[in-house]
């Protein structure tokens, strides 16, 4: 049996955070301060609720496929080092979310709740792929736009005098 109560609290975080989205949007307060820390909230309850449960019980553990942990949680901490660079590089580095990386924290939620409820035969498998697929997609789009405003920066610096 899965523990519902985990279910219950990561659907809750899930929902609370669309909600803080989407009444920042409607009522106008979006900033890149909390487009920065809504996208790692997002990174830190997934990467960590997956790594909790890839080394919790047993029953969970075993599951799903460890590949699909390591997956994403590489991905976060590669783009978490890569938006610590450029912050060194660039000063403030803007919050700039994108439709694949929407999309695959998407899918990260849906398997998260599969594997939570239980529930993943016989999608389970093909949404990890896809998952993964789209996570690491999202990761390449993201690492190569920071390469873009990074090299923009300094090429910027150098125009200036600033360099």
């Amino acid at each position: 049996k899965h523990p519902d109560e985990l279910q219950n609290v990561f659907v809750f975080a899930a929902l609370t955070d669309w909600l803080d989205g989407y009444l920042a949007r409607r009522l106008n307060q979006v900033s890149e301060r909390g487009a920065f820390l809504d996208a790692l909230a997002d990174k830190l309850l997934l990467s960590f609720g997956f790594l909790v449960m890839a080394l919790g019980p047993l029953e969970i553990s075993l599951s799903f496929p460890k590949w699909f942990v390591l997956t994403i949680v590489s991905r976060d901490i590669v783009l978490l080092g890569g938006f610590l660079i450029m912050q060194r590089i660039m000063g403030q580095v803007p919050a700039r979310s994108h439709l694949l990386g929407k999309g695959a924290t998407s899918l990260q939620i849906v398997s998260m709740i599969l594997i939570l409820s239980g529930r993943q035969e016989p999608l389970g498998n093909g949404v990890y792929l896809v998952t993964a697929l789209l996570t690491v997609t999202a990761g390449v789009f993201y690492a190569v736009m920071g390469d873009v405003m990074a090299i923009a920066t300094l090429f910027n610096q150098r125009q200036c005098g600033g360099g």
